[in-house]
Formats: C-alpha cells, structure tokens, sequence
C-alpha cells in the first residue's frame, strides 16, 4: 500500500467522473507507510506527531527562545556544571543570603578592599586590615617588654619588636627589630619592684637618645628584685 489510501479501486471500465476524483480527495487517509521514523504518528488516516516524537534532533540551533520557556522551568539540574559564568549574572545578584557563613576566604576578597601599609597607618575607612597590618596602625604599640636588671644580665620577657644589651650598671639600650619612621615616637617606662612596697621606692626611668633603630634607659642600679617595663607609640617604618 502507498503512503495515501484513496479508498476507491478503479474497475477496467469505470468512467472517470469529476465526482469520483473528487470522492478520491475527500476519502483519502494516510497510512502508515507515510511515516518513517519516529516523530510523527498516524490516528484515524490522518498525520500527527508522536507523543515524545520532538526530540533535540529535530529542534534548529537557537530554535528555542526565551518566550517557549514556561516560567519556573529551568531547575537546576539542567543547567550543566560549570555554566553559570559570571556574565551570567545580574550586578547585585549575589547577595549574602547566597552565601554560606564562613564560606569568603582572603583569597576571595578584591586587593582594593584589603588596607595596605600606608593606609592601614592613615586608618583608611573600609579597608580590611590583616593581622600582619595591624602592628601599622596607629593605636597598636610597636614595641614592649619587660626586662630584669639583676646583676650583670638583661632578660627580656613578654616582648615585642625589641631586644635589649645591657650599657651599664643604670643604662640599658632598646633595639627595635623592625626600625620606626622617624625617632619622634612615644616611649612609655616604669620600674617594677616586686622586693619592696610603696609609692616613691624607686625613682621612674629616663629614657633618651632615641633613634629610628632603638633608645636607650636610665634607672637605678641593678637589683634582683627590679624590672623595667617600656611600651612605644608611634609609626614604624
């Protein structure tokens, strides 16, 4: 059988009539022979396509525009990996809600947003500071410690960007590690005498002779039971 069934066989000596052709367009179905592969379908003569006959074969490149796509209708498991790019998305389409608690590490943050030497001493408004900045702005000290003045030696506890030699018996010299900008910082120092009580034992020390690189200490003379304490205020270099 042909693709088009007329339903009507003509005899040997049939007349052909206008009513009879027209009879022959009218009855006419198609078969199944009309149908190929598997996108269309036949149903009572007539052509239909196949119920899940439309696949990716038979859609045009671009063929399926935004307007086709029912709303809520591209979940996430059909969008393949990888695909989300940052054109993609909107300006202020991240917002925090989106992202997980502790979920931004340094490296995700813009070097703009990050304080850098200069601004961290100028306390820049919303720059981040690292903790390898803070010693830079002006509130952090940038040098103490505590150091004993027992006999001959020096021993220096509880320190920060300092060292400590011994000069002589009433003076000790402050080295900074990491050198200040200029000598005209804030040294801050008391005695500690942990072998007597009272207001006036001990005279305070004098510091004097700084420098970018360190200052030195005047006290009393040396003793088991004293400390010197010092604390700097300024701008390192």
């Amino acid at each position: 059988m042909g693709a088009i069934d007329t339903n009507y066989t003509f005899t040997a000596t049939d007349v052909i009539t206008s009513t009879k052709m027209n009879n022959i367009l009218d009855q006419s179905t198609i078969t199944a022979t009309a149908v190929f592969n598997n996108t269309l379908d036949i149903a009572s003569g007539k052509l239909l396509v196949k119920a899940g006959g439309i696949t990716s074969n038979e859609i045009g490149s671009n063929a399926v525009t935004t307007t086709a796509i029912l709303d809520a209708n591209v979940t996430t498991a059909k969008i393949a990996d990888l695909n989300v790019t940052t054109e993609k998305i909107a300006d202020l389409g991240v917002t925090t809600g989106k992202i997980n608690d502790l979920s931004v590490t340094f490296p995700k943050l813009a070097t703009a947003a990050v304080a850098t030497v200069a601004e961290a001493k100028a306390e820049t408004v919303s720059k981040l500071v690292t903790a390898d900045n803070v010693k830079q702005t002006p509130p952090a000290a940038k040098s103490y410690g505590s150091f004993t003045t027992a006999t001959t030696a020096r021993t220096l506890s509880g320190s920060y960007n300092a060292s400590v030699t011994r000069i002589d018996s009433t003076n000790t010299e402050i080295t900074f590690t990491s050198s200040m900008a200029s000598a005209g910082y804030t040294v801050l120092c008391q005695t500690t005498n942990s072998g007597v009580s009272g207001a006036s034992v001990d005279p305070n020390p004098v510091a004097y002779g700084k420098t970018t690189t360190g200052f030195k200490i005047n006290h009393v003379s040396e003793s088991t039971n004293r400390a010197i304490d010092f604390v700097i205020f300024g701008t390192l270099a």
